[in-house]
């Protein structure tokens, strides 16, 4: 518990300066401003003693205009969802609620509509242990919609797991666009840096 615990308060310290961050363990988040979208969220009940720890949120907005910013002629809006979860050992069960809750709440969350381009909905789960079964669909898991035939852009589904025992990274094919931060953030745990 302590081990999944200290992994998740560090991969939250680094996601902090980009992230507004909600807290579902009982521990006190970073005040942030702007649109938190996670407070509407309910606690779900997941099998396997997996619990959802926060919710981390992420917005960017860029945009062109002529002579003032009252005449726009584009915007592109993105998004992220980062859902933190633990769980003693990760199971494809346990696997398969983390992601439907995840695609259903990302989906809820997200802000579609003219100038949306994309909002990335990402699990990362932190356990004791995962299962051969659990791994393979990890790997195997994927989940992208389009909104409006991609003309308000479009929503992917990215999973991660940190498996304690093995001290092993696992990601969809989406999700290893979050490597080098998980990676950097575990090997700056081992070295006793940052």
């Amino acid at each position: 518990m302590d081990r999944r615990r200290n992994a998740a308060e560090r991969l939250l310290a680094s996601y902090s300066r980009f992230y507004g961050i909600t807290r579902f363990d009982g521990m006190d988040a970073p005040e942030t401003e702007g649109v938190r979208e996670a407070l509407k969220l309910s606690v779900p009940l997941l099998p396997g003693g997996a619990e959802l720890t926060a919710v981390c949120e992420y917005y960017e907005r860029d945009g062109g205009y002529f002579l003032l910013r009252s005449n726009e002629l584009w915007t592109s809006e993105q998004e992220e969802f980062i859902f933190l979860f633990t769980c003693p050992r990760l199971t494809e069960a346990v696997h398969e609620a983390v992601k439907e809750f995840v695609c259903r709440e990302g989906k809820k969350m997200a802000h579609i509509g003219p100038g949306h381009m994309c909002t990335g909905v990402s699990s990362v789960i932190i356990c004791d242990d995962a299962d051969e079964a659990a791994e393979k669909a990890l790997k195997k898991s994927s989940y992208t919609k389009t909104f409006c035939f991609m003309i308000h852009g479009w929503l992917e589904y990215r999973a991660s797991c940190l498996d304690l025992s093995r001290e092993k990274f696992l990601f969809n094919r989406a999700g290893r666009r979050m490597q080098p931060e998980m990676m950097k953030v575990w090997e700056g745990r081992k070295a006793g840096l940052a």
